[in-house]
């Protein structure tokens, strides 16, 4: 039994500590080198009370995700009741300076009033880089509304980009995320694009884009 005793504590030395809590390797390497009963008992005290606590020392220690590259800018803005009727396609009054891009649908549910955010992008990112790295599902991103949109440009106009660069808001119509891009056109008109999620194209931060999103607990900005 001393014996293989020391050859435990040796075998514990050799053993990397990285490869501690996912083989269990001393159990491992006892068990091929001795043919004692007692070392099938041993390996299972081992995967039950030492292997388990390695694991849990991997889980306290896991590296952090990625901060948002979107940085808050206006806090608690209030886009008022809406009931839904409106859509993008149709709103030449608001967008005098064109409608463009793909078609997201007709008319949506009816919402209560809706505490927004404005953030501003600080790296470049493709939209899934933007909204994927806020830390909360995207269904809680995406869940503005045509009507909506609509409605924070009638209700907070000035807060828009001013620069003719864009204003992104996140929206979904039925189980269909899109993102409408609002910019002002001759300094006089607005217009919107409206992008599948999937659009691809890097949008760069130099242009100090902003993003309207919901009023969530997000990460903060690197």
């Amino acid at each position: 039994m001393d014996t293989m005793l020391g050859k435990l504590v040796r075998l514990i030395v050799t053993v990397p500590a990285e490869r501690l809590g996912t083989l269990c390797d001393v159990s491992e390497k006892l068990a091929s080198e001795a043919g004692e009963d007692w070392v099938d008992n041993l390996k299972l005290v081992l995967r039950k009370e030492f292997c388990s606590g390695i694991n849990q020392v991997t889980e306290v220690t896991a590296p952090k995700p990625a901060k948002s590259i979107l940085r808050l800018l206006t806090p608690n803005l209030i886009i008022r009741p809406t009931d839904g009727k409106r859509t993008l396609a149709e709103a030449t009054d608001i967008f005098p300076g064109g409608i463009y891009g793909v078609s997201c649908g007709d008319s949506s549910e009816a919402r209560s009033e809706t505490l927004v955010d404005i953030h501003e992008l600080i790296e470049n990112a493709t939209l899934r880089q933007m909204f994927e790295g806020q830390g909360v599902p995207l269904d809680q991103l995406f869940c503005l509304t045509p009507d909506q949109v609509i409605q924070f440009i009638v209700d907070h106009r000035k807060r828009l980009q001013p620069k003719g660069y864009a204003t992104l808001f996140p929206f979904k119509v039925g189980e269909n995320p899109f993102v409408a891009s609002v910019r002002w056109y001759d300094g006089r008109w607005l217009r919107v694009y409206v992008y599948h999620f999937s659009y691809d194209s890097v949008w760069g931060a130099g242009a100090r884009l902003r993003v309207v999103l919901p009023r969530l607990d997000l990460k903060p900005s690197a």
